[in-house]
């Protein structure tokens, strides 16, 4: 949020915004974005919900405008669909990126398009596959967050998306507070991000995390010596009788998400992050 009003023992005249402040200095066309739809005096890019999709408009000056938006006689153009990657900040640099390439003159259609099939940087929610389970209707997609190693990350992760996920984390300590991550685990003052089940990597970091969810009686699964035995624990239990009923998936929906974010440390049991990222992707695909 912008606190600049809060912030600031004097505001400058006609500032509502640190925004208001950047733009008052400069003598280039300014261009705003938003998570609401800008007014019409005012030039750049918006959010705007549509069937419960966040979807993305650039309205922009005829100078700046696509020729086939001028030619329909539009004022705004859309720029930005569903995206693959989660969580709200994503949305706000996703629509930037949009903005950047429609300033390039690189058509609407074909800027919405690619950024609706973009997974993400690797390593960093990294979206990269899709399982069916063989026998049941349960459908999972995974992510590869390796890059998450402290427990605030996790938590990030967790919330970054708009539906309970599996997570699975754990891993090396560095003199972390795991109380964060474990809060989220046991359904601490927000149980609408509590993980439908959670998948322990071993590790000292995981130790820690473990003594606080055993206080408070949180669930998880393992912890797990390697990531080989941990995603053939999962696979089993996505493939069980029950585990429609288990992990709260209605067939047809969406595939829930898998998201591997440690929320620890690698060392140890990999080189480092971006190792532990590969080898989660390889055992993945090998696996499922």
């Amino acid at each position: 949020p912008d606190d600049y009003l809060n912030e600031t023992a004097s505001p400058k005249l006609g500032c509502r915004c640190w925004g208001d402040v950047f733009a008052s200095e400069t003598n280039g066309t300014v261009l705003r974005y938003s998570k609401k739809m800008l007014p019409k005096n005012v030039f750049g890019v918006f959010q705007q919900q549509e069937n419960n999709e966040t979807i993305g408009y650039a309205q922009l000056p005829d100078s700046l405008l696509s020729n086939a938006t001028l030619e329909r006689k539009e004022t705004k153009e859309k720029v930005m669909g569903k995206l693959k990657v989660p969580g709200e900040h994503m949305k706000t640099n996703v629509l930037n990126a949009a903005l950047a390439l429609t300033l390039m003159r690189i058509a609407p259609e074909l800027t919405t398009n690619t950024l609706s099939a973009w997974t993400g940087i690797p390593h960093r929610l990294e979206q990269f596959f899709f399982a069916n389970s063989a026998s049941n209707k349960m459908k999972v997609v995974f992510y590869n967050d390796t890059c998450a190693t402290v427990p605030e990350a996790a938590v990030a992760a967790a919330k970054a998306f708009e539906r309970s996920i599996i997570l699975i984390c754990g891993g090396t300590d560095k003199d972390l507070d795991f109380k964060p991550l474990a809060d989220l685990l046991c359904g601490k003052r927000d149980r609408s991000y509590l993980p439908k089940k959670v998948y322990l990597l071993a590790g000292t970091g995981t130790d820690k995390l473990i003594s606080i969810l055993n206080e408070n009686h949180g669930r998880y699964s393992g912890p797990y010596s390697n990531l080989t035995e941990l995603l053939e624990s999962l696979k089993e239990d996505l493939e069980s009788p029950q585990a429609e009923r288990v992990f709260g998936y209605t067939p047809g929906e969406d595939p829930l998400p898998v998201v591997f974010s440690p929320g620890a440390t690698s060392f140890g049991m990999f080189a480092n992050e971006f190792d532990r990222g590969d080898q989660f992707k390889k055992e993945v695909r090998k696996i499922f």
